[in-house]
This record gives C-alpha cells, sequence and structure tokens, in this order.
C-alpha cells in the first residue's frame, strides 16, 4: 500500500468521523488521526526502503 493510498483512506476516515460539520469540534481525534497518519506514511516509506535493499 503506498503512502498515496493511505492518505486517501486516512482521509476518508476523518471524513466519516467528522460528519456535515466541515470544522474539527473534538480537536483531539483530529490531533490523533494526524499522529496516526505521520506514523503510516514514514512507516510505509521505511518498509519501501527494506524491500529495495533486500532486492
Amino acid at each position: 500500500m503506498s503512502a498515496f493510498n493511505m492518505m486517501n483512506a486516512l482521509t476518508a476516515l476523518m471524513a466519516v468521523m467528522s460528519p456535515n460539520t466541515g470544522d474539527t469540534r473534538n480537536p483531539v481525534i483530529f490531533i490523533v488521526l494526524a499522529i496516526v497518519a505521520v506514523a503510516l506514511i514514514i512507516l510505509s516509506i521505511v518498509l519501501n526502503k527494506s524491500k529495495k535493499n533486500k532486492k
């Protein structure tokens, strides 16, 4: 799964978490999702580098 696909999935998840409001009234959920997004992107980059090194 590429980082772009992860971002799309997380964007969809954020849209589901805050239905029809458009604003982030619960900043804790938004901050947690942002941290998870960054962690997943870093993890995918590390995994991609390790896959390339094995070949």
